[in-house]
């Protein structure tokens, strides 16, 4: 049973009020199929971080089931990327692992070797240049 909460919340905004949101790509498997959505790093609430589906659109999710979640390889060509950008108008940090890792203060569970195949031109921050 997935641990993503759906609670839809009406989040257009307008060219000149853009958002900035600082993310993380993720894909998370289990019997139901594939979820991708993008985590809201800096948007933790009552035990949940918020998070962005196609499906549900903003949502809440747990962070063991995001921790038990795999980054997105090339985040930026994702339709998701896509969507969050042109249809709901975010302007987006996509955060590599480590950086996801430090802001959201939790473990997530990736492998050394998937960690080696995030390439730093995907992303636009890294741990050396954050400023908290």
């Amino acid at each position: 049973m997935s641990k993503m909460k759906i609670s839809v919340h009406e989040h257009k905004k307008q060219e000149s009020d853009r958002e900035t949101a600082r993310v993380w790509f993720c894909r998370h498997k289990d019997d139901d199929g594939i979820d991708e959505f993008a985590v809201f790093v800096d948007d933790y609430h009552n035990g949940y971080f918020g998070v962005y589906a196609h499906i549900g659109q903003h949502s809440e999710a747990d962070p063991d089931y995001i921790a038990e979640s795999k980054p997105v390889r090339k985040p930026k060509t994702t339709d998701l990327y896509k969507e969050l950008t042109n249809v709901v108008g975010y302007d987006l940090i996509v955060c590599d692992t480590c950086v996801a890792e430090d802001i959201m203060g939790i473990t997530l569970n990736v492998s050394d070797a998937m960690r080696m195949r995030e390439k730093p031109e995907d992303y636009d921050l890294n741990i050396d240049n954050y400023q908290g």
